[in-house]
């Protein structure tokens, strides 16, 4: 396709891989930056820069990554670029930190493989990992990250329109990965719409191909216009958090019951 168009509900709140915390923003942190490894359709983890990630020990990762990949500004991605990113989930204003901290330590072994020691085994780790850990260039901050990100994925970021549109360009050097498919389209522009009846109109007028945020009350009317639209399970977690350094939470007992 020469042009995709995608209505979305709301910008991004950010598009920083260690702040996005949204299907929103993981959509388009994807399309700029690519991970070490991915879910596949089925929900399966699987490499996608990665041409082998395995397990060495119970404490320990090996990510061996593809020959050849570059940034979008030309320069080779490297071991250093998944220690890169490691630290930028670990530090700073990472909303993730805590989903980082059994790792130790990101060793290089050469050019192109790392190993990720843990200081507990962390068999979750590849999952967060699929999400927030995006591979970074050398000079890569966080302002840069917000404004001017350079990754490794299909899409470059073309122009941000705030409050407007985001536009993607396609990267022409990018080599696909199975579990993650290859750009469809030369551009990609995501339009922040707010309202669902405006984006529903788009879409059946033909000024959008894709939308999200489907109401459930106005599911019928996208299908009698003969449009599909598709439901996608997300993966959650709750949590109830005790303080187990008070009474009665301090006895185990309690805790228990």
């Amino acid at each position: 396709l020469p042009e995709l168009v995608i209505d979305l509900s709301g910008e991004p709140v950010s598009i920083d891989p260690a702040i996005a915390y949204s299907p929103t923003d993981w959509s388009i942190v994807h399309a700029i930056y690519d991970a070490l490894v991915g879910f596949d359709a089925k929900g399966e983890i699987q490499p996608i820069a990665a041409e082998r990630f395995e397990v060495v020990d119970e404490l320990t990762f090996e990510a061996t990554l593809s020959e050849g990949m570059t940034f979008h500004d030309g320069s080779a991605v490297t071991a250093d670029a998944v220690i890169r990113g490691m630290d930028h989930v670990r530090g700073g204003d990472s909303l993730v930190v805590d989903l980082f901290s059994t790792v130790e330590e990101v060793r290089r072994v050469d050019d192109l493989t790392v190993h990720i020691v843990c200081s507990e085994p962390s068999p979750w780790l590849p999952a967060q990992m699929a999400t927030w850990h995006v591979l970074l260039p050398e000079g890569a901050t966080p302002d840069s990250m917000a404004t001017e990100p350079i990754g490794s994925g299909p899409y470059r970021l073309a122009s941000w329109e705030r409050g407007s549109e985001i536009a993607l360009e396609r990267f022409e050097d990018y080599a696909p990965a199975p579990a993650k498919g290859v750009a469809i389209a030369d551009v990609v522009r995501y339009h922040f719409v707010p309202d669902a009846s405006t984006r529903i109109s788009n879409l059946l007028s033909g000024g959008s191909q894709l939308i999200t945020d489907v109401p459930f009350d106005m599911q019928s009317t996208v299908e009698d216009d003969g449009a599909l639209v598709r439901s996608q399970s997300l993966a959650g977690s709750a949590w109830i958090r005790i303080a187990t350094d008070v009474e009665p939470f301090s006895d185990v007992r309690v805790r228990q019951a």
